[in-house]
């Protein structure tokens, strides 16, 4: 029989609502430390949301340098200024 806290957590993870399904995780671990599950789940989501942080650091520069790459092949000047925020420019 499937608890209140084991319920509430896989509905969360199944939404996609990884930051409640591991903090309820983490909870399930703390009142059942004898059962394998919850630590595994746990330890599940954090491994798919650094991954996705990682295509997502990898994504941002792609967009970057394909900016930079047709700012500069079609010298479009001040293409790329948007982008990068020269110290100068935040003290404004």
């Amino acid at each position: 029989m499937q608890s209140e806290s084991q319920e509430k957590a896989d509905k969360a993870r199944s939404a996609g609502q990884t930051k409640k399904a591991l903090d309820l995780y983490l909870e399930l671990c703390a009142k059942d430390p004898e059962e394998p599950r919850w630590p595994h789940k746990e330890g599940e989501i954090r491994r798919r949301r650094t991954w996705a942080l990682r295509r997502l650091r990898i994504a941002t520069i792609v967009v970057f340098v394909l900016v930079y790459t047709l700012s500069v092949a079609f010298s479009v000047p001040g293409a790329i200024e948007p982008i990068i925020v020269s110290p100068e420019a935040s003290q404004m």
